[in-house]
């Protein structure tokens, strides 16, 4: 599963989310939007506050969670500028 250095939603102006509303297809890191099919996806967690691991995934209590916030796309700029390094 796919990390970032960023925290999801960094650069987000939530004011301006508001006005347009969402569509789910907008980059959890800088709200683009993105084109479908996805090719980069992430699951955030803790209400926005970080990404998944794939330990986290293996926990089937990870979706019954209430801080679960599902998967988000990623886009190709941010994804080839954010992405850790496999742990």
């Amino acid at each position: 599963m796919n990390r970032y250095r960023v925290r999801p939603f960094a650069f987000w102006n939530h004011d301006s989310t508001r006005v347009r509303g969402l569509t789910g297809r907008e980059c959890a890191i800088c709200k683009k939007l993105v084109r479908e099919p996805f090719k980069h996806v992430a699951v955030v967690l803790d209400g926005g506050e970080r990404w998944a691991t794939q330990k986290d995934l293996d926990d089937p209590n990870t979706f019954r969670d209430p801080g679960y916030m599902g998967e988000f796309p990623i886009g190709p700029d941010c994804h080839k500028r954010y992405l850790l390094p496999d742990e």
